[in-house]
């Protein structure tokens, strides 16, 4: 059984063209699980109203917006106890119409023997307009996460979590070694590098389908790319995932790189309004920093592969050239 994630948060017609197209899919072996995440009541009304007669939509609801990160542990709080091992959970964005063959072809890149437990797939721009949103995760030597866009040089480092799709028996692991699945204090943006993080530490690997197929709105939700808002989370959520996850040995390697990179953005932003939000960030890293290393404590004592292993999954680069003209 699969069991596909999507919040919902004052964008219902977005959400409702998302479920129209996962309900054509080839593959039917699945629950569709819905948080209205803080919007009017009128919105999951509505989308409810769409589909009455479905039987395969859960429908849920928050008062308060529980960001990305809250919202989908609130579901998995609903339906992982009720989940079998071998099933499967896939996020995805409200904002995406995926291809008819898209959820067969991710299931099947399922190889459990290999420990094979996260799959991503060829994100595309939308409308059906040939530009790649993404390819799945990578991360610089910089400890930067990105989206990829080629195939080339661009090393897969875990599932998007726009349309990300994970064993719940990984899930299940992760959430007993590490303590959670997303982490709470995130709200958004990089939880899901953080997740992948994790994963690779306890030994599952990820693999790309180039033919598992999904179109990308993008930007609805947080009002558009690299906003504030996005500039803010993005930041700060970055440092956790490095104070968390990365392991003394690959510190002493790539440490001057991150180092450099943080420098770059401060030169980048100085002189500019932007140097407000980017303090921000990190003030907020700082005020929360030993919370983040409490939380290391328990990752590093959970940890099943070695840094040469890890290390094969960063991309050796520096950064992507428009990294730091994302915004004036």
């Amino acid at each position: 059984m699969l069991h596909i994630l999507i919040l919902n948060l004052s964008y219902k017609n977005d959400t409702i063209q998302c479920i129209q197209s996962v309900l054509c899919s080839s593959f039917v072996d699945f629950k569709i699980h819905v948080l209205d995440n803080g919007s009017v009541p009128s919105e999951l009304s509505d989308i409810k109203g769409t589909f009455i007669k479905d039987n395969r939509l859960f429908y849920y609801r928050s008062e308060i917006n529980l960001g990305f990160a809250g919202g989908n542990n609130w579901l998995l709080r609903k339906i992982l106890p009720q989940c079998d091992e071998k099933d499967f959970v896939l996020f995805l964005n409200n904002d995406t119409v995926v291809d008819a063959n898209l959820l067969e072809r991710l299931v099947k890149a399922i190889d459990t023997d290999k420990k094979i437990e996260m799959v991503t797939g060829r994100m595309m721009g939308y409308p059906q307009n040939g530009c790649v949103d993404n390819l799945g995760l990578g991360l610089y030597m910089t400890g930067w996460g990105f989206n990829r866009t080629s195939l080339g040089q661009d090393v897969l480092f875990g599932a998007h979590g726009g349309c990300g799709l994970y064993t719940v028996h990984s899930l299940k692991t992760i959430q007993h070694q590490t303590g959670y699945i997303f982490d709470p204090d995130y709200f958004c943006y990089a939880e899901d590098i953080d997740l992948a993080w994790r994963a690779l530490l306890l030994g599952f690997k990820p693999i790309y389908v180039d033919d598992a197929v999904c179109f990308h709105k993008g930007g609805a939700t947080t009002g558009g790319h690299f906003n504030d808002f996005v500039m803010f989370h993005s930041i700060r959520n970055a440092l956790f995932n490095l104070i968390k996850n990365m392991p003394s040995g690959l510190w002493l390697r790539y440490g001057f790189w991150i180092i450099v990179f943080q420098l770059s953005l401060m030169g980048r932003y100085i002189f500019t309004k932007r140097i407000i939000i980017l303090l921000r960030a990190y003030g907020s890293f700082l005020k929360h920093f030993l919370e983040a290393l409490k939380k290391r404590r328990q990752i590093m004592k959970t940890r099943q592969i070695d840094n040469e292993v890890l290390s094969k999954y960063f991309t050796k680069r520096f950064y992507k050239k428009k990294t730091l003209n994302k915004c004036e």
